[in-house]
């Protein structure tokens, strides 16, 4: 056994990953690491699993989940109940991202501070990792739920949570498809 030599395994928040000796967080039943190049985690396989099965995605984004699937890179999701809100003041260009319930981030943009301002729900994040040739060896995506019924699109009401997710997962992996990393605009997510 040897250490485990990316520290992106580190999550401050898991004194778990802390040990550098642990095998798949000491959680053999739900995780697994073969060759460090699947998925992360079974919850994610499950997601991804399920995602292929969807009918509400398109073609092109149950291509873009078997690619993630086979590629080297290790894709984690986590699903996050809390809602990501971006709220760009008045007269400036800088998105500031609350994070919490709907209803706590409601409350936010009633206050002075957020009057005029520009609000947009943000359905997910990726954070991805590169090495030293620029091609991405890791992303961790987090799905922000509760913006599924913050959501003002209306074609997004209409699909169940769960499709909500899939949907999310698929616009996230665009930017590591092919193992590199795609700006916003790339992926056609930029306003």
């Amino acid at each position: 056994m040897a250490v485990d030599p990316s520290s992106k395994s580190i999550d401050p928040e898991n004194p778990q990953s802390w040990n550098r000796y642990a095998y798949v967080m000491n959680n053999p039943m739900r995780y697994n690491d073969p060759d460090g190049k699947k998925w992360k985690d079974k919850a994610t396989e499950d997601l991804a699993n399920a995602a292929l099965k969807d009918p509400t995605l398109s073609r092109k984004e149950r291509k873009r989940i078997e690619k993630a699937a086979k590629s080297e890179a290790v894709i984690g999701a986590k699903q996050s109940d809390k809602a990501r809100i971006e709220i760009t003041p008045k007269g400036s260009t800088d998105d500031r991202p609350s994070v919490g319930s709907v209803t706590e981030i409601k409350g936010q943009i009633k206050t002075e501070e957020a009057k005029g301002s520009t609000v947009k729900a943000t359905d997910g994040s990726i954070t991805p990792e590169v090495d030293s040739t620029g091609k991405v060896t890791s992303a961790d995506i987090t799905i922000y739920g509760g913006n599924y019924s913050f959501s003002e699109n209306g074609s997004e009401s209409q699909r169940t949570e769960e499709q909500f997710s899939h949907h999310v997962l698929a616009a996230e992996l665009c930017h590591v498809e092919d193992d590199k990393v795609h700006s916003e605009k790339e992926c056609g997510h930029a306003d």
